[in-house]
């Protein structure tokens, strides 16, 4: 997970200040509400909006937070008791998340044990609707649970972690870790692409498993694959080399299979530094017009967890526009064995991981993590988060991982629609299975 955000001259940079307001929600789902107005919201909390406004404009149900050029920040702490008066100046709070003004040279900024989200005053998007879709048992998705290979799932994730000392953004291991996903990809058929964005950081990786009926209908599923300290070694096991493992393994498996929509398999960078490569794509599909249903969103899902609850589940962030998606978790954990059990979490104001860059933009998306960090008041903390001790082994016991891979898939598969599965060689021990049934040469749409 990101800890500070910077933000790309591409996207809107206001070089002057500007008169914020805080205007409270009277209902759930307001956003295209408050847009329709007129209002410009720049950003979405549980109690309601941050919007810019003139001040001769100010009505009753709006609260004045100042005039404000740059230096304007979301804070969460990781722990209790966190002191923040050195900081800078509070502004307001909600739950455990703090709108603060702080100077560049504030110690919270470079302080590991504070979730730091940069304001950007870009202004939020319509919310594009999550239609539900009916879940029952599936003999695809059974199939692929019944052959999911853990020994292989892990030695993706021991693979990945030990392919470079660092996956720093701008470290030479991340360009060659986003090389060797490339490579993988490409190796499966799945057309990968580079995404460059910055001259200094790795560039993102998209892969493709086109839809055989509705290709314009995406589903996304993305893990940041850079990581922290800056200064080697820098192993990133958690954070975040499990849930880009977890995409390049469900990519090996899927593969074997063809869909009603789209997949598309997404390795951001710069993602400590602030969203940065996640904001870049999100940015370019909401401007292409990318028929966008929703995105799953993978970081730190190696750790076994701090064991309360006894039996760990996987915590689920969701905004307004995204609960539906996430009740699929829960709808599909109660059809099959060996899933891990969702916490569903309403959680708007968790702003500090990539499926934000979509909330922003108005698209359906969750966050899955062991342990929800502090943000929205949901305690446990990876103890080893942003060290040299980031290890697989400093993860503990794997079962929570495979677990929750094999949920993920699952999940991945029921909202993209399985068609049919295919059998072909690899060159590479992949995770991949041995079929009896072929996909058609062609299949009427």
């Amino acid at each position: 997970m990101k800890k500070v955000f910077i933000f790309l001259v591409l996207f809107v940079n206001f070089s002057f200040a500007k008169e914020v307001y805080f205007i409270k929600k009277t209902d759930k789902n307001q956003r295209n509400e408050i847009l329709s107005r007129g209002l410009k919201a720049i950003a979405e909390t549980k109690e309601g909006f941050l919007i810019l406004k003139e001040k001769e404009e100010i009505s009753k149900e709006e609260i004045y937070l100042g005039k404000f050029e740059k230096n304007l920040y979301f804070l969460t702490p990781r722990y209790e008791d966190t002191n923040l008066k050195i900081c800078g100046n509070i502004l307001y709070k909600e739950e455990n998340t703090y709108l603060i003004e702080m100077d560049t040279n504030s110690p919270c900024l470079s302080n590991p044990n504070f979730r730091i989200h940069k304001i950007s005053f870009e202004e939020l998007k319509p919310f594009k609707t999550f239609e539900k879709i009916k879940i029952g048992k599936d003999p695809f998705v059974e199939d692929m649970l019944q052959n999911f290979d853990e020994n292989l799932a892990i030695e993706e994730f021991i693979n990945l972690v030990s392919y470079a000392e660092s996956r720093y953004s701008s470290n030479i291991g991340c360009f060659s870790s986003v090389e060797r996903a490339y490579n993988l990809f490409q190796e499966l058929g799945l057309d990968p692409e580079y995404q460059y964005y910055s001259s200094k950081y790795a560039p993102n990786v998209v892969a493709k498993l086109e839809g055989i009926r509705e290709p314009d209908k995406i589903f996304i599923l993305i893990a940041h694959i850079d990581d922290m300290p800056k200064t080697p070694p820098a192993p990133g096991a958690n954070d975040n080399g499990s849930g880009s493992a977890m995409v390049i393994n469900l990519a090996k498996i899927l593969s074997n299979y063809r869909f009603a929509y789209t997949i598309k398999f997404l390795l951001v960078t710069g993602e400590e530094q602030g969203l940065i490569g996640s904001t870049y794509y999100a940015y370019n599909s909401h401007q292409n017009g990318e028929d966008i249903l929703g995105v799953l969103n993978a970081d730190m899902i190696g750790w076994e967890g701090d064991g309360k609850p006894t039996s760990e589940d996987l915590d689920l962030s969701y905004d307004d526009n995204s609960e539906a998606l996430a009740q699929i978790f829960e709808e599909v954990y109660q059809l099959y064995d060996g899933l891990i059990p969702p916490l569903l979490i309403y959680c708007p104001t968790n702003y500090y991981s990539d499926h934000y860059s979509f909330w922003v933009k108005g698209y359906p998306a969750i966050m899955g993590i062991t342990d929800n960090e502090g943000i929205c008041n949901k305690k446990g903390s990876y103890p080893y988060y942003h060290t040299h001790r980031d290890t697989v082994e400093n993860c503990g016991n794997l079962d929570f991982f495979i677990k929750t891979q094999r949920t993920y898939m699952a999940i991945l598969a029921h909202l993209s629609k399985p068609l049919c599965k295919i059998s072909k060689e690899r060159s590479h021990n992949f995770n991949f299975f041995d079929l009896t049934n072929f996909c058609p040469i062609k299949i009427e749409k």
